[in-house]
């Protein structure tokens, strides 16, 4: 249920031609429900995804390829999302989209639908998620504290 937040790293490689997925929460038998946060290997921008019956897509314009990043979503409530790139705001998406308790299964690197895909291209590193809305400030100080394992 919301709230929640999950964040993560990852060096995106733009070899695919969908979406490098870093985590996906959703229904593993329902292919529309889902709530998701990845990057776009045809432009290299981070988006989060939130999907119950129809996909509302949330979108940076930071391409990413080519070095660590670290990502988090927030989602704060069904009109509430906001996507941090290195610990900054880059995006808030308002459209509503309900919780869907039918949500049983999370996965890392690719959506864990029945048949899974969008495999992430490239590398992560130390995923986490929360049970509540994390603050800006809050993911600030997690990016500065885990950036020395990742950015020379």
């Amino acid at each position: 249920a919301y709230p929640f937040t999950v964040s993560g790293w990852i060096k995106a490689d733009a070899t695919a031609a969908d979406a490098s997925v870093l985590i996906w929460l959703g229904d593993k038998d329902v292919n529309d429900v889902y709530y998701l946060l990845r990057v776009s290997l045809t432009t290299g921008f981070a988006a989060i995804q939130p999907r119950n019956t129809t996909a509302f897509t949330t979108s940076g314009a930071v391409n990413l390829f080519g070095s660590f990043h670290y990502l988090t979503a927030v989602f704060a409530s069904a009109t509430s999302r906001l996507l941090n790139v290195d610990g900054v705001n880059v995006a808030e998406g308002t459209d509503s989209v309900l919780y869907s308790a039918n949500v049983d299964r999370m996965s890392i690197g690719y959506s864990g639908r029945s048949t899974p895909d969008s495999f992430a291209k490239g590398i992560i590193g130390e995923v986490i998620g929360w049970s509540r809305a994390l603050s800006i400030g809050e993911d600030m100080n997690n990016y500065l504290a885990t950036k020395w394992r990742f950015v020379s």
